[in-house]
């Protein structure tokens, strides 16, 4: 009688042993699935911008708040005006750079070449 006791006892824990390491084994299979299925964050969710308008120029700081390397492109129009606020002339811009995780970067908007009033609009930028 005593062995049958010992053997249901070793049974029992060798069972629940068992048992533990299958449910260990499978929430560690969980927590890695459960990891690989969050999404990274999209490129609205890590970039933020500030506009320091200056003379003849804006400055734009962009600041990466993730921690994934992004690649932008920053475009806008720069139109020039007379006294009146008649436009003499319009050109598209561009700026391309990268921001490392966790980082931030200056971008200048020049509108040198107007000789009087001036604006800088349709800024649009698109980050990957």
């Amino acid at each position: 009688m005593k062995r049958s006791i010992r053997a249901l006892a070793c049974a029992l824990i060798f069972g629940c042993v068992s048992m533990f390491g299958v449910v260990s084994a499978f929430d560690r299979d969980f927590v890695r699935a459960a990891h690989a299925d969050e999404a990274k964050p999209n490129a609205s969710d890590c970039m933020s911008f500030q506009n320091d308008v200056q003379d003849k120029s804006i400055v734009v700081h962009a600041s990466n708040v993730c921690e994934r390397k992004l690649s932008c492109t920053l475009s806008y129009a720069v139109r020039c005006e007379d006294n009146q606020g008649k436009r003499t002339s319009s050109n598209a811009g561009s700026a391309h750079f990268a921001l490392k995780a966790q980082r931030s970067t200056e971008l200048t908007l020049s509108a040198e070449q107007c000789k009087q009033g001036w604006s800088i609009d349709d800024v649009a930028w698109q980050c990957q």
